[in-house]
Order: structure tokens, then C-alpha cells, then sequence
């Protein structure tokens, strides 16, 4: 490991963190050409489908908090919905870590644990 367990966490989570921004900030400002450029049509409908939903904020932040789930499309899309930036950035602050620390640990065991079938 370049940057140990801790290092390597928060430099992850930094990243993240400012990846996510930037991809809200970028839809903000070019909308739907861009999403469209970087995803597939049929994401991007089933996506589009929960920003009509009220709860879209919980939806978003369940998306974020939960490990596997496409969160990098749904970053793009709340840049076209009414989120602000700040509700945005407190739910990326809020669940990245959790998912971070999941994927973390899961990489760390993922030799021993499946090392003997590869």
C-alpha cells in the first residue's frame, strides 16, 4: 500500500468527494448533452425515471450510501435537477465515507478470501 490504510482512505475520499462535484457541476452547466455523451440511453431513462419521484434526495443519498450502485450516473443527473450544490456536496460528505470504508475492506480481504481460486 503507497499510502497506508489511513492515507490512502482519505486521499480516496478526497478524489471522490471532488470527482462527484465536478460531475454535478458539469451537468449543471451543460445538461443533458453531456449525460448523454457519457452514458447509455437506457441508464439514463431508468435514471431520469426517480428524479420525478418527491423522495429523489433520499433516493440519492441510498444510491450514494450503498455500495455497487451507479452512483457516478445519478451524480450527473442531480446536476439537472433543482439540488442545490449544498444539499449535493453534504450527502456525497455524508455517504461516501460509509461506502469507501465497504469497498476498503473488501479489497483488503479479497486475496485471502478468493486467492485460492484464482
Amino acid at each position: 500500500m503507497a499510502f497506508g490504510a489511513v492515507g490512502g482512505f482519505i486521499y480516496n475520499y478526497v478524489g471522490l468527494v471532488l470527482g462527484s462535484i465536478c460531475s454535478f457541476l458539469l451537468s449543471r452547466k451543460f445538461g443533458m448533452s453531456i449525460i448523454n455523451k457519457l452514458f447509455k440511453e437506457k441508464d439514463i431513462k431508468k435514471a431520469l425515471d426517480k428524479i420525478n419521484n418527491s423522495k429523489y434526495d433520499l433516493i440519492f443519498f441510498l444510491i450514494i450510501l450503498l455500495p455497487g450502485l451507479p452512483d457516478d450516473l445519478f451524480c450527473y443527473i442531480s446536476g439537472i435537477t433543482k439540488m442545490s450544490l449544498k444539499k449535493f456536496t453534504l450527502i456525497i460528505l455524508i455517504g461516501k465515507p460509509l461506502t469507501l470504508l465497504v469497498y476498503s475492506i473488501c479489497f483488503q480481504f479479497f486475496p485471502i478470501i478468493f486467492g485460492k481460486f484464482l
